[in-house]
């Protein structure tokens, strides 16, 4: 006899003295050892869940890869207890599954309550985490939502949209991935000014020193543009454009800071652009 057959047989042995109904007896034994079950999975949950995501001792070095890592183990084991968890509480009640499963196999089972969806989510969130696609922290775009990943589950993968919202995605629907964290991005300053205007101002020295002293005070710029370059004429207009390698995810403000210090310069240098300045879409580098 096992431990939770003493204890089963603990607890009829207390309620058989307190009530004389042996149906009702049974009964309560069988409440009493879901609620066991319950409790046990419970707890064991949080113990896991305390141990792999709440060590102290991964805090100091942890990466992204490897929360992705960690989440992943939990999400795991915690699937794996619920299933086994549910067996036991199936059993009390006087459900036997294990011989269902072992003359009819787990594949023909989990087809046979359409469970396709279920296999086809997890084989597409262990390729995920496999060929390191995205990890948790990472900017990405999928299926045409845009967010920071917070979490990658066996079966959905949670992005957080600029609004705050959360998104919740099937593993198995992500076809396409833009990943914005992988590499370093490029802010790119486009602006017009008319034909007619001499664009000689901008390839004195004073300017290209402007351009190198916005990237040398600017924290997130890696690597500036040398000069300006027209990159289009159109409707007498001549479009002009400078470019800076920024951090990952850090062209916006930079393209908004460098507006702001361009339009100072030209003040201060008395140059008149007369047409407003253009941000393009976004840029990273490939």
């Amino acid at each position: 006899m096992n431990l939770i057959d003493l204890l089963r047989e603990e607890i009829r042995t207390l309620l058989a003295k307190l009530i004389s109904i042996a149906s009702l007896v049974d009964l309560l034994v069988v409440i009493s050892m879901v609620i066991f079950w319950l409790v046990l999975g419970f707890l064991v949950i949080k113990i896991v869940r305390l141990l792999i995501l709440k060590t102290d001792g991964f805090k100091d070095k942890e990466t992204k890869q490897g929360l992705t890592m960690r989440r992943l183990i939990n999400n795991l084991i915690r699937a794996l207890f619920f299933f086994w968890i549910g067996i036991m509480i199936l059993n009390e009640i006087g459900i036997d599954i294990i011989p269902i499963l072992a003359s009819a196999g787990v594949v023909a089972f989990a087809v046979g309550f359409g469970a396709q969806e279920l296999v086809k989510d997890l084989i597409g969130g262990f390729f995920l985490i496999l060929e390191k696609t995205f990890v948790i922290g990472d900017t990405v775009i999928i299926e045409n939502e845009t967010g920071v990943v917070k979490s990658i589950g066996l079966r959905r993968t949670k992005i957080e949209n600029w609004k705050g919202e959360i998104i919740t995605i099937n593993n198995g629907d992500i076809k396409k991935v833009i990943n914005s964290s992988i590499n370093p991005s490029i802010a790119v300053v486009r602006f017009n000014i008319d034909f007619r205007k001499d664009i000689r101002i901008f390839e004195t020295e004073s300017f290209k020193d402007f351009l190198n002293d916005f990237a040398d005070n600017h924290d997130e710029v890696i690597k500036p543009a040398n000069s300006m370059v027209i990159v289009g004429l159109q409707e007498g207009n001549v479009t002009v454009q400078t470019t800076f390698t920024t951090n990952i995810r850090k062209h916006i403000g930079v393209e908004r800071d460098f507006m702001k210090a361009f339009l100072n310069y030209c003040r201060e240098n008395n140059i008149d652009l007369e047409i407003p300045l253009i941000i393009e879409e976004n840029k990273y580098v490939e």
